[in-house]
């Protein structure tokens, strides 16, 4: 996250026009939005699983960086167009890898009504589904997050690669006896690349599917201009 900041501040300084990357975990970690409690995570548990707990410096609530791709943009421009710009770039490069399986999300929930619900979801990114992210067959497949920082559209993304992410019930501060119905609701409410291709698809295939260059940078380079 701290080298997402870097990407930003060369955007700020007019190094780049914007800037671009993806990468994996290791040890896989959880992600709270800027303005998450770290009272989400029993920490402790996370320890003793090997998992990480950091910050995103955008909103939006916790992920498990669990067999997926993150992504990161950095770009002046309309947040509203930017999000929706970034995410038929993703969308194209994924139709290479499942052809014609994802589509943008209609739907606008209050997510601020949603997350002060005290739903035992309401602090799992996966869980609800804004206009123009991707899903597949109502299921979320692509989770973002924006912040504006000086002008500058900062946004993170986790591509669901496998169904591990589903491993953040056990991480949740929630009863024991909630970890099995949470896991059943994200397995409803979100789906892997690799569950709707049928067969294992690695972070690495989708990060050189995203990479190329006639996919990402004209596209950016629009939303710059």
């Amino acid at each position: 996250m701290a080298r997402d900041l870097e990407l930003l501040e060369t955007v700020r300084a007019g190094i780049a026009p914007f800037a671009f990357e993806t990468y994996t975990w290791e040890p896989w970690a959880v992600s709270l939005g800027k303005h998450q409690s770290i009272n989400a995570i029993d920490v402790d548990k996370a320890r003793e699983m090997g998992i990480d707990v950091v910050w995103r410096p955008t909103g939006g609530r916790a992920i498990l960086h669990a067999d997926e791709l993150t992504y990161c943009v950095a770009v002046r421009g309309n947040p509203r167009d930017v999000y929706r710009r970034v995410h038929d770039v993703i969308r194209r490069a994924l139709d290479r890898i499942v052809p014609h399986a994802l589509n943008g999300h209609k739907a606008q929930p209050d997510l601020r009504q949603f997350y002060a619900s005290g739903t035992r979801l309401g602090q799992v990114c996966f869980a609800s589904s804004v206009t123009d992210e991707l899903m597949h067959n109502g299921r979320k497949v692509v989770g973002s997050a924006q912040r504006v920082i000086d002008g500058i559209v900062l946004q993170h993304g986790s591509i669901l690669c496998g169904p591990a992410h589903q491993t953040i019930a056990d991480i949740l501060a929630v009863k024991e006896n909630d970890r099995s119905e949470i896991k059943q609701q994200l397995n409803k409410l979100s789906i892997s690349l690799s569950e709707i291709a049928g067969r294992r698809i690695d972070p690495l295939t989708v990060a050189r599917e995203i990479e190329q260059i006639d996919v990402v940078y004209p596209s950016l380079s629009a939303i710059h201009e």
